[in-house]
């Protein structure tokens, strides 16, 4: 094949929702669609709001519907329709996608097999997770991972040269300079804002119980929590019980979150989890601070002291701490917000 013949490509992915993997699956596919390569995506599971966009650009997405190993016939299905399809390249996302592009190896021959990490599957500490994760290793023609830390981990069990380190990064339209934004006068409301799926990995009872100390200490605050999933009603059972409902407001993660970003005066996560979260990311771009626990995701985003601080994963008492100080000095925000920003900008973006 010439180097500037279109390409066939397939994109295989666990969801579509609105999560960082599943936006940058979107991007590169749209990237390669304007470059008239032909692009297709599988999603395994049930529809979510990112398919419409795929559609609305001309891009086949198909959704199958796959909630579990035990439907043999769908597997099937989808196993034929990729084989049908012959891409050049089958690229995989999120871990259900990656072991399932591996175990369908021998179906499509011919096919170069390329796996996006978003974590480690022994992460997760089932069964055979050492060996699931050497067959992706040892399956793929080669690998891309979010974070060096990842790099490492990866480098060492698929080999030299086949690990390419490729973090999330930020357009040029997503970077908006803080220099304009006023300084937050001591006395007023810190403003918070966190964002993600509403999923126990996102570890929301620690910033909700961290919350609670904060108000019980005295220190006036707002936070608004941006995001959808499954876990919703819990954290509304949480704020309920924290008694919150003054401070902490939901907002729906589907629709545009600048509002959430320019009126805030920084970003707080506590996600157990992370390969290099666009959360993070986004709010750098708007200059805000993060305080962010203290996972291998995060240390490739923050800089403690310059663009934020790292506290102890699933530590309410520390980032109560760190929320109380900020609230306390605005300068500090606003040094903190401009060094995110320029970190975003000069680290993160193309």
């Amino acid at each position: 094949m010439n180097r500037d013949d279109p390409l066939s490509v397939t994109f295989l992915i666990t969801e579509l929702n609105t999560g960082g993997a599943e936006k940058n699956l979107v991007r590169v596919a749209l990237a390669l669609a304007e470059q008239g390569h032909a692009v297709r995506v599988h999603a395994l599971y049930g529809e979510g709001p990112l398919a419409e966009l795929l559609r609305l650009a001309a891009i086949p997405c198909r959704v199958w519907g796959i909630t579990g190993w035990s439907q043999a016939s769908r597997l099937r299905e989808l196993a034929h329709a990729l084989r049908s399809e012959r891409p050049a390249i089958l690229h995989t996302f999120l871990s259900h996608a990656n072991l399932l592009g591996i175990l369908l190896g021998p179906w499509l021959p011919g096919t170069r097999r390329v796996v996006s990490h978003r974590g480690w599957a022994t992460a997760y500490r089932f069964p055979l997770a050492e060996l699931l994760e050497t067959a992706l290793a040892r399956g793929a023609r080669a690998h891309t991972v979010v974070n060096r830390e990842m790099l490492e981990y990866w480098g060492r069990k698929a080999g030299p040269g086949r690990v390419h380190y490729i973090p999330n990064g930020l357009t040029d339209g997503e970077l908006h300079d803080p220099s304009s934004r006023p300084e937050a006068a001591p006395g007023l409301p810190l403003r918070i804002a966190a964002s993600g799926q509403f999923i126990p990995r996102k570890d929301w009872p620690t910033l909700l119980s961290a919350l609670a100390l904060l108000r019980d200490r005295g220190t006036a605050f707002t936070c608004t929590l941006a995001g959808q999933g499954p876990d919703r009603p819990t954290l509304e059972r949480l704020i309920r019980q924290h008694r919150l409902a003054g401070q902490v407001k939901l907002r729906d993660f589907a629709s545009p979150l600048d509002p959430v970003y320019s009126a805030a005066d920084l970003l707080v996560t506590c996600s157990c989890r992370e390969g290099c979260p666009n959360v993070l990311l986004e709010s750098m771009g708007w200059g805000l601070p993060s305080l962010a626990s203290d996972i291998p995701g995060h240390r490739e985003l923050v800089d403690p002291g310059r663009t934020g601080f790292l506290f102890r994963r699933q530590d309410a008492e520390e980032l109560a701490g760190l929320l109380e100080m900020m609230s306390r000095t605005p300068s500090l925000v606003r040094s903190l917000g401009q060094g995110a920003f320029a970190r975003a900008r000069d680290a993160f973006s193309f």
